[in-house]
């Protein structure tokens, strides 16, 4: 078996901890897989196969996975580190107090394949690494980069990330957009470049969205979202358009499933805005596909995304989407007749939910068309085999 190193952060809530569960679920009897994370912990650590190997990492390594406040649980020795190494790169950049992180570390071990499976963070935050890990502290045959982002307008596009991509062998993209977004910016990679989309555990989304009943009141067109709670995501332009729909006597509810900053600042407008009775913030829920699965229609009103995970879970409920148009959004919803993806505006909310509302057959054949599609991990897992086989990998490069 090859052996292969996965590298990220942790194993907590997140998309990107999610893909790489279901991933290891999906592949862990195909290869000898160890697991290297910055903090051994995380809601979804439970739920990794028992032939992956978890290696025990060192205590000051987690200093690259915590907020300042965070680290003090630590112990002070560790908290006065990681306060003069990030001191040191709000004044200057990461590159040297994350190059003696991995200096302290020293070599993991050697390997078939090493993947660092998150995108580096901002120059001017002392937080990740996994890139530098995976150049500078393994040995290996290939080492692999994943881009989980819309690397153009995510953050971290600056020429000293941009380079480290460069060093890898190959980069996975987890969508073509994703992909078209980061050769844009460093096209000298393009010919090392595949798409792999997220892997999904479809059985188990299915098991728990018919876990338990979510009864939403009858009469209404019942949206569901489910997201961080953040300015990024377009919630409070979204409560504008379901106030205009309400005054226009259009039965209509909208169900927020999640948590996060700007909690507060989202339900000060629906209060503001009188919308308490056609608006439901539900906070975090452990399983949210119960809510998505009653609702009539998955709304994701994003200023930007790069390939949302939520979209696959709620086609493979049989919930047709409504999307802002991102860098994924076509692809991965209007492509498969899934649903529609509008303008990333305001009025283009407005205009389509408002079609929609007067359309609703639409939506009811959609769903029936969702409802009659198998879903599964086929073809991201042939395209993995490829990422890992240095022959498939020829191949498909030749073609």
């Amino acid at each position: 078996m090859k052996k292969v190193l996965i590298i990220n952060n942790n194993l907590c809530t997140g998309g990107v901890q999610k893909a790489l569960t279901n991933l290891l679920i999906s592949i862990s009897d195909e290869y000898d897989i160890d697991l290297f994370l910055l903090r051994n912990e995380g809601q979804y650590i439970n739920d990794i196969p028992s032939n992956v190997n978890i290696i025990n990492t060192p205590k000051f390594m987690r200093i690259l996975d915590l907020s300042q406040a965070e680290s003090k649980k630590l112990g002070k020795s560790y908290y006065l580190l990681r306060g003069g190494l990030a001191l040191f790169t709000r004044i200057f950049n990461n590159k040297i107090p994350i190059k003696f992180m991995c200096y302290i570390l020293g070599n993991i071990g050697e390997y078939d394949t090493v993947i660092s499976y998150m995108q580096p963070r901002p120059i001017k935050q002392f937080y990740g690494g996994t890139n530098e890990i995976a150049l500078k502290c393994t040995k290996a045959k290939q080492k692999v980069s994943f881009v989980h982002c819309d690397f153009k307008n995510y953050g971290g596009n600056c020429e000293y990330n941009r380079k480290l991509y460069t060093k890898f062998d190959k980069i996975v993209t987890v969508s073509d957009g994703c992909r078209n977004a980061i050769v844009s910016e460093i096209p000298i990679i393009s010919n090392k470049t595949l798409t792999i989309k997220n892997f999904q555990n479809f059985s188990d989304i299915t098991k728990q969205a018919n876990s338990e009943d979510v009864i939403y009141e009858k009469g209404y067109f019942n949206l569901v979202t489910v997201a961080r709670i953040a300015k990024e995501k377009g919630l409070d332009r979204t409560l504008l358009v379901i106030k205009r729909l309400i005054n226009e006597e259009f039965k209509i509810k909208w169900h927020i499933i999640g948590d996060g900053e700007d909690w507060d600042r989202i339900n000060r407008i629906i209060d503001e805005l009188n919308l308490r009775e056609y608006v439901k913030c539900y906070g975090n829920k452990a399983n949210p596909y119960p809510y998505i699965k009653s609702a009539d229609l998955f709304l994701l009103p994003s200023y930007h995304e790069a390939a949302p995970m939520v979209f696959e879970e709620a086609k493979c409920i049989g919930v047709p989407i409504l999307s802002t148009e991102t860098i994924s959004a076509k692809e991965l919803v209007e492509l498969d007749g899934s649903g529609i993806v509008c303008g990333n505006d305001e009025e283009e909310l407005y205009k389509n939910l408002r079609y929609i509302l007067n359309n609703t057959k639409l939506i009811e054949e959609l769903k029936i068309g969702l409802l009659s599609k198998s879903f599964n991990n086929n073809n991201s897992f042939e395209k993995f085999k490829t990422l890992i086989s240095k022959d498939r990998w020829n191949n498909a490069i030749r073609k």
